[in-house]
């Protein structure tokens, strides 16, 4: 009987968190589909090289949450926007909150097109690798924001100027300009906070 509960209460929660992966698919997802497509339940971003940062964005807005995924990367430099804005829609490019996902900058909190590295407080050279499937949370909770990175809290920062820090916004992954690349993303989900 308990165990039944437990696997209702399990199924209850998982209804309520937003697929914004299906697993199948880019439905509910805007970005250039010569760059993204789905292999086996795994988002794949590849380039021959190009020379601005692109991105696969949701289609919906989100406020606070904790966003989990699954990140591989095999080269160069990524990360996964929140909270973020759309300010070239022909060429899929954003601005706001990242968490990075880079050699040397693992789960560390960036802001695109904005005021860059915020919050740099710790050396996360081995908290990840390249070519590894990496773990990571981000938490966005009101001016709170916390990401963890292979179990390891990389940011626990607290947005101080509410005209710089956006409150919400869409999350995108990110294509990074410059030589080849690839990264793959898998398990992505969604629980969304209650506003305060």
């Amino acid at each position: 009987m308990f165990s039944a509960l437990l696997l209702l209460v399990s199924n209850i929660a998982l209804a309520d968190m937003p697929a914004i992966f299906n697993g199948k698919d880019l439905q509910g997802w805007v970005g250039n589909k010569d760059f993204w497509k789905v292999e086996d339940g795994v988002i794949v971003g590849t380039t021959p090289g190009i020379n601005y940062n692109t991105f696969l964005f949701t289609d919906k807005e989100y406020s606070n949450f904790v966003l989990k995924f699954k990140v591989r990367l095999a080269n160069h430099n990524s990360g996964v926007q929140f909270r973020s804005e759309v300010v070239d829609p022909k060429m899929y490019v954003m601005a706001g909150y990242q968490a990075d996902i880079a050699p040397n900058y693992w789960g560390l909190l960036y802001e695109e097109k904005k005021r860059g590295m915020i919050d740099f407080k710790m050396d996360t050279k081995k908290v990840a690798d390249v070519n590894q499937w990496i773990d990571m949370e981000v938490r966005a909770d009101g001016p709170n924001i916390t990401i963890t990175t292979n179990g390891t809290k990389t940011v626990q920062y607290v947005e101080k100027n509410p005209k710089a820090g956006a409150t919400t916004g869409k999350i995108g992954l990110q294509l990074h300009g410059g030589p080849a690349m690839k990264v793959e993303f898998k398990d992505i989900t969604l629980e969304e906070l209650p506003t305060k």
